[in-house]
């Protein structure tokens, strides 16, 4: 039997008659040669012009068609007595074959099919429409169009009950087919090939199949992938790209690059939506069952390795949150570990990892207080090391009116501190906080800018860490030193004592610097002199100013870091402009 790929690399198909085929399941000669010995013509099926048809109809009399037309009108075959001889597996597999191939049908087609059905598109149902002189065009509603439509599908169910043990194998390839063409806006030639490529004895690899559609830019757009790619810490070995870095590459401004990554993040549900309707996926060692789920360095290398793919545990997490809704959730931060560009001193925040647990123990739990009372018990300076029996530490955490079962919570509660702080607090049945070494200056101002969340004066500052650390015997002065010396941590704006974190560059689209600064920044992107407005709307990013205000700050520099030329124009002294 010659199939449609083979026929395509012996005819060179147009991509046109090839989707076509594809469309409407004629994917062998016979089936091919079969709608073209009952209908004359493909012209009945949407989307073939004159040259698709006259290309499909010289294949057809290429081949001998008469011996085809023989075997269609066998004297005697009975589809209802074939029918009759199938098992009653075969009969089942039937029907949700019919099924699964109904739902590609046009919405018209489809319904005059589930009318004359009454409701039961079943081989039984169907089986008086299988008779080639049966005319389609007594079914309700049924025209010119829907009748070719018809034909296509009731000729692939008759080459199927004349080989029913092919059927089995169909059915997870024909599903996969149907259900992701409209799902991820996809060709069906592509998904066909798709599943060639990442389906091994019916089980779908999940992340080859992901990676296959990035390449293929079936998900995002040109500049979305860019994006996705640099600005998401969703790879293996990531390292950050800040936004003014993505911004040159594309060619766009670092605010617009700002709005697609965020608008990315906010869809990644949407965008991977697909993924909820996989029922095949091949999880390796995984127990997709367990109360929470354990993406280990062993199952991570196992995934890279065997899918040919660079994902890290954040990904994996991430796409198994979306298959797993129903019965487990994400949580912690997934942004923060998005965007994360600075690790130190990050004690303050409520998770530093994200994790996927049951649902049951996300509404029993709160997690969040418990972390916190964590975190702030290993932050505090400590003489001694001290331990607590796990129970009785976790009780005040659990909610209200919880019906989980308490050591089921506990096992949970292991996994998550273990993945958070690490396998040294837990030990047998006890939690242990460990004696640790006085807490550094520049974590206790970290501490208060995390609590601020803004940028902030150093008297403000130091009120905050007074208020969360009343003991603090440092003064205003050495705060100012201490995130002076830490510019790696800390931005100043300006001259106003104003100071934030540097890793809000990333976070909150705000820059460190003088307006002076600023502008040196802008003019070492260009390789001309720019006018004094270009100038003003790259620092107003930043900074509320206006001309006469960046123009005097220009003009007083003592370094003579700028050149003025006429109209307004403004260059770099250590450039060479023409």
């Amino acid at each position: 039997m010659i199939s449609l790929s083979d026929l395509n690399k012996n005819m060179k198909l147009s991509n046109r008659s090839y989707g076509i085929c594809m469309d409407y399941d004629l994917m062998t000669l016979t089936d091919l040669i079969n709608f073209y010995v009952q209908n004359k013509s493909f012209l009945k099926l949407r989307n073939c012009g004159r040259k698709s048809n006259a290309e499909l109809v010289a294949i057809c009399k290429a081949y001998d068609t008469n011996e085809v037309q023989e075997q269609s009108a066998e004297d005697g075959y009975s589809y209802v007595a074939a029918a009759d001889k199938l098992t009653e597996e075969q009969v089942k597999a039937f029907d949700a074959y019919i099924n699964f191939k109904a739902q590609s049908l046009s919405v018209r087609s489809y319904n005059g099919l589930n009318d004359f059905a009454k409701s039961q598109i079943n081989l039984k149902q169907l089986i008086v429409l299988l008779d080639p002189d049966f005319d389609l065009r007594s079914i309700k509603n049924i025209g010119q169009l829907s009748e070719a439509e018809l034909l296509a599908f009731l000729s692939d169910i008759r080459n199927k009950l004349k080989r029913p043990d092919n059927l089995d194998a169909d059915i997870p390839k024909q599903l996969f087919i149907n259900q992701f063409s409209k799902k991820i806006r996809c060709q069906p030639s592509i998904l066909n090939d798709l599943y060639s490529r990442c389906v091994k004895d019916d089980k779908l690899y999940l992340f080859a199949f992901i990676q296959q559609l990035f390449d293929k830019r079936i998900l995002f757009s040109e500049n979305q992938w860019t994006v996705f790619r640099t600005a998401f810490n969703f790879w293996n070995h990531y390292s950050y790209h800040p936004l003014v870095e993505i911004s040159k590459l594309l060619g766009l401004t670092d605010e617009r690059v700002r709005q697609i990554r965020k608008n990315i993040y906010k869809k990644l549900d949407f965008t991977f939506s697909f993924v909820y309707d996989i029922d095949n996926i091949y999880y390796h060692t995984l127990d997709v069952n367990n109360d929470f789920i354990d993406v280990n360095e062993e199952l991570l290398a196992s995934i890279q390795q065997e899918e040919h793919v660079n994902f890290n545990k954040l990904f994996i997490l991430k796409m198994l949150s979306i298959k797993l809704s129903k019965s487990h959730k994400l949580i912690g931060d997934l942004e923060s570990n998005l965007y994360k560009t600075n690790t130190t001193a990050n004690y303050q925040k409520s998770f530093n990892k994200v994790f996927l647990v049951c649902n049951e123990y996300v509404k029993d739990y709160d997690l969040k207080a418990l972390f916190k009372d964590m975190y702030k018990r290993i932050a505090v300076p400590s003489s001694k090391t001290y331990s607590l029996p796990l129970h009785q530490y976790l009780l005040p955490f659990i909610k209200k009116n919880a019906d989980t079962d308490t050591h089921r919570l506990l096992d949970i509660t292991k996994f998550v501190i273990t993945e958070e702080f690490g396998p040294d607090l837990i030990s047998g049945d006890h939690i242990f906080f460990y004696r640790n070494k006085r807490v550094k200056l520049y974590e206790h101002i970290y501490e208060a800018l995390c609590q601020i969340d803004a940028p902030a004066t150093v008297d403000d500052i130091y009120l905050k860490m007074l208020e969360i650390n009343p003991d603090l015997p440092n003064s205003g002065k050495s705060v100012r030193t201490t995130m002076i010396k830490n510019s790696d941590v800390f931005i100043s704006f300006g001259k106003t004592s104003i100071y934030g974190l540097k890793e809000w560059e990333a976070t909150k689209n705000i820059r460190g610097g003088t307006i002076k600064q600023l502008a040196i920044e802008y003019l070492q992107t260009q390789s001309k002199p720019q006018h004094i407005k270009e100038i003003l709307a790259y620092v107003n990013q930043f900074r509320n100013t206006n001309v006469n205000n960046l123009i005097t700050n220009l003009r007083l520099d003592k370094k003579n870091t700028f050149v003025f030329f006429p109209k307004q124009y403004v260059g770099l002294t250590a450039k060479k402009h023409v």
